[in-house]
């Protein structure tokens, strides 16, 4: 999955900063929720997961975690991988 370029800098989406690029370019991730509401109804212990998210990857990977473990997921199960290549920023 491609995170748009707020997201991957770690801009929330009402940042004026942000107007013209949420979700231009990828799915735009600000919270816990908007992070649920992309994996509703996809089982995450049953899928590989990869995401590009370069400088935001240990956050975006917290929160891929903690909505596995509402999901009631067993994080030993998790499969996929995340990009952290922040010279391509």
């Amino acid at each position: 999955m491609a995170f748009d370029l707020p997201t991957q800098i770690g801009m929330d989406s009402d940042h004026a900063l942000a107007a013209g690029e949420v979700g231009s370019d990828g799915v735009a991730i600000d919270s816990i929720e908007a992070m649920e509401t992309l994996f509703d109804g996809i089982p995450l212990e049953t899928v590989s997961t990869s995401m590009t998210s370069n400088a935001t990857a240990t956050i975006v990977l917290c929160l891929y975690v903690a909505v596995a473990t509402k999901q009631g997921a067993a994080l030993g199960r998790l499969a996929g991988t995340v990009q952290t290549a922040i010279l391509t920023e």
